[in-house]
C-alpha cells in the first residue's frame, strides 16, 4: 500500500486487515507482520510514519489505554491476534512468566545448559528469576 492508502482512517485500516475469527477465536493480522508474527500497521506520529503493533493498537480501539511499560500479551498464544479478547496487559516480567508456564519461553524448552549438563529436578537451583544448574555451580566453586 503506497502513502495515498494512509489517507483511510485508521480503524478501518485495522478492520480491513483482521480476519473473521477462527476456531479458536483468533481474529488473526492479515498485514504486515514482524519477524515474530505480530501485525505491524504504519501511523502517523508527530509528523513522521512509525510502525505500531495492530494487537496494541485495536486492545486500545475497545478495552482501553495502554500504560507505558506494559505489554498487550495474547492468552491465544497466536501473535498475529487481535481479538481484544484475546488481549490482557502485563508486565514483561508477567508475559515471559506466562510464556514460560505455557513452555513456550526459548529458556524453558531447554534440556540442558550450554556445558551439556542435564536439566532435571536433581541437578537444577531454582532462583526467583533464573534457573542454575548444579554441577555448573559446583564446577565454578572449586574452579
Amino acid at each position: 500500500m503506497g502513502r495515498a492508502g494512509h489517507l483511510t482512517p485508521l480503524r478501518d485500516r485495522l478492520f480491513a486487515n483482521i480476519g473473521a475469527p477462527n476456531r479458536a477465536g483468533c481474529m488473526e493480522w492479515n498485514g504486515r507482520r514482524n519477524a515474530d508474527g505480530y501485525g505491524v500497521i504504519s501511523i502517523k506520529v508527530d509528523g513522521q510514519w512509525k510502525g505500531r503493533m495492530a494487537h496494541r493498537l485495536v486492545f486500545e480501539m475497545f478495552r482501553g489505554r495502554i500504560a507505558a511499560g506494559f505489554c498487550a500479551c495474547h492468552r491465544c498464544d497466536n501473535p498475529s491476534c487481535c481479538n481484544p479478547v484475546h488481549l490482557w496487559i502485563g508486565t514483561k516480567y508477567d508475559n515471559n512468566r506466562d510464556m514460560t508456564a505455557k513452555g513456550r519461553h526459548r529458556n524453558s524448552i531447554k534440556s540442558e545448559c550450554r556445558r551439556g549438563h542435564a536439566y532435571n529436578e536433581a541437578n537444577t537451583l531454582l532462583k526467583a528469576k533464573s534457573r542454575r544448574w548444579r554441577i555448573c555451580h559446583r564446577e565454578r566453586e572449586f574452579h
